[in-house]
């Protein structure tokens, strides 16, 4: 478990990964020299990778969804090695509760989710529930705003 000073400095990245680490000494108290060798650290254990939010509809991929896919064991790595190598995928996750993989794809129009799908479905004979993006409310959330933490988590 992380302490209460790692999880301000990670709270503050989550916030705006572009801010100084001044301004984030700032907004934390804690020391530059600190925050400094505490990123480098998170880079090389915890922090995954910086990448911005995008508004898809503004940069031209009106159609953006979920799709809950089951498929038989045979066909499973072929299909992960898919879609992982697919260009519309946005996110996928192995799950369980009666499917295999949760996927979050962008396309342009619906045209081009439609085909997507019939393709999975005619090339591994996917199961596939459709889930439709409207609106995104809230997204990469999480540790952002450690007010809403209780004390005893904040060790």
């Amino acid at each position: 478990m992380l302490g209460k000073e790692h999880l301000h400095i990670i709270s503050e990245l989550r916030k705006d990964a572009r801010q100084s680490l001044v301004e984030i000494s700032k907004q934390t108290n804690i020391p530059h020299s600190t925050i400094h060798q505490r990123v480098k650290e998170y880079e090389q254990n915890i922090i995954k990778k910086y990448s911005p939010l995008l508004d898809f509809k503004r940069v031209g991929f009106y159609n953006h969804c979920f799709l809950l896919i089951k498929i038989s064991q045979e066909y499973k790595e072929a299909l992960k090695s898919h879609l992982l190598q697919h260009k519309n995928m946005n996110g996928i996750y192995r799950i369980d509760s009666g499917f295999d993989f949760l996927v979050e794809c962008v396309f342009r129009d619906v045209g081009e989710q439609k085909d997507f799908i019939n393709s999975l479905s005619r090339n591994f004979g996917v199961e596939a529930q459709k889930i439709e993006v409207l609106d995104p409310l809230l997204q990469e959330n999480f540790l952002t705003d450690l007010s809403m933490f209780a004390p005893q988590d904040l060790v």
